[in-house]
């Protein structure tokens, strides 16, 4: 099990390098998210919701944390998920491309826990006169016991 000490150890690490991404400032996002999940054998649909945080530690780097619900027929989802974003290019672009990883700790409505990495990708659209809009495929991929996939297409806006 992974120590409490740990991870404020990495957030304390997270925070100070942040100086060094000044230029930049923290974002803010809210996104919808609509997909399904899948094992060896079975699958359903779910919709969900997510908000989240993005912090600056270089050029083109950010890490955050988020909190999403996702939920379908068969139950649902809270997701707290700790992730590092590089764009592939500078957020000056009317465009910006950008890949996702991380961990995400799951609770289940039977409230049994369990662990996870998610990846994706995206695009945040950044008009000069209008909010960004940001739209991402997620797969936060399980892998105690049965390995599961839940996916999502998800659409929404940064702010900061």
């Amino acid at each position: 099990m992974i120590k409490l000490r740990f991870w404020l150890g990495v957030w304390m690490v997270l925070v100070s390098v942040m100086p060094a991404a000044a230029q930049r400032s923290p974002e803010g996002y809210l996104v919808g998210a609509a997909g399904g999940w899948t094992t060896g054998r079975s699958g359903g649909g779910l919709l969900g919701a997510a908000a989240g945080a993005e912090f600056p530690v270089a050029s083109r780097l950010d890490v955050g944390g988020e909190a999403s619900v996702l939920g379908g027929a068969d139950g649902g989802l809270l997701i707290l998920s700790l992730s590092v974003r590089g764009d592939l290019v500078n957020r000056t672009h009317l465009v910006v491309p950008f890949v996702v990883g991380g961990f995400s700790g799951l609770l289940s409505s039977d409230l049994s826990p369990g662990r996870a990495l998610h990846i994706g990708g995206g695009i945040d659209y950044r008009p000069a006169d209008r909010r960004p809009l940001r739209f991402e495929f997620r797969d936060i991929i399980t892998g105690a016991g049965r390995q599961c996939h839940f996916w999502s297409f998800r659409v929404g806006m940064t702010f900061r």
